[in-house]
């Protein structure tokens, strides 16, 4: 039964669950219902990560330019990847606490990094880097490090690479890991590029595959 003070109030709430449970009707504020709206993306009609592109976007992950623009082709840098890491998992940003000589509160990307650092998805350092481009080995160690937090198990194989005398010790557990999770993959002449840059396009295939598989899917 609606009482009088519920009948008052009525014009501001829209029935979302049409199942009545004795006398109540699930209800919720109109100013609360959010529609979904996809992004409409200008320069990826054609592209090979259309669709990875799309899914980035509208997760709120990655964003287009004011011209709705993803750009592709451009390089992912290391102050993008902790936005992009903290995003995907969920982790939300923290107060920066000056722990790099060349982050300042002020950037806006120190919430995300400070999260990431309590996360352990980044180690603490002197400096931080942040304008560097991102490299595949470095992206392996990220990947790695929110595959132990969120307890990933790996389904793949790991072969090895052409290339395998240029990655550096300290990754290459992380590459076999990356590799092993089915997030990163070599490129068709058998290399890995360890020290190669990770542009837009790779970089949110990447975050389509993590995304799928804390859905409970398979890389």
């Amino acid at each position: 039964l609606t009482t009088k003070c519920e009948l008052e109030t009525l014009k501001d709430y829209t029935m979302v669950d049409s199942i009545e449970k004795g006398e109540s009707i699930f209800l919720v504020k109109k100013d609360k219902i959010v529609e979904d709206k996809k992004t409409e993306i200008a320069d990826m009609e054609g592209h090979w990560a259309k669709n990875a592109a799309q899914t980035a976007v509208d997760a709120g992950i990655m964003q287009t330019d004011e011209n709705q623009r993803f750009n592709p082709s451009d390089i992912v840098l290391r102050k993008h990847i902790v936005e992009y890491a903290a995003k995907t998992i969920g982790l939300q940003g923290k107060k920066y606490t000056g722990i790099f000589e060349d982050v300042s509160e002020e950037d806006s990307y120190a919430q995300y990094l400070q999260a990431c650092v309590d996360a352990g998805i980044i180690s603490e350092d002197i400096r931080f880097r942040p304008n560097d481009n991102m490299t595949r080995a470095e992206l392996s160690k990220v990947l790695t490090k929110i595959a132990e937090i969120k307890n990933i198990d790996s389904n793949n194989e790991y072969k090895g690479f052409t290339d395998e005398e240029i990655i550096a010790d300290w990754a290459k557990p992380y590459v076999k890991s990356a590799v092993e999770l089915g997030l990163v993959k070599g490129n068709a002449n058998g290399t890995f590029n360890p020290n190669g840059k990770v542009n837009r396009a790779e970089m949110a295939t990447v975050i389509m595959r993590l995304t799928d598989i804390l859905n409970g899917g398979k890389a």
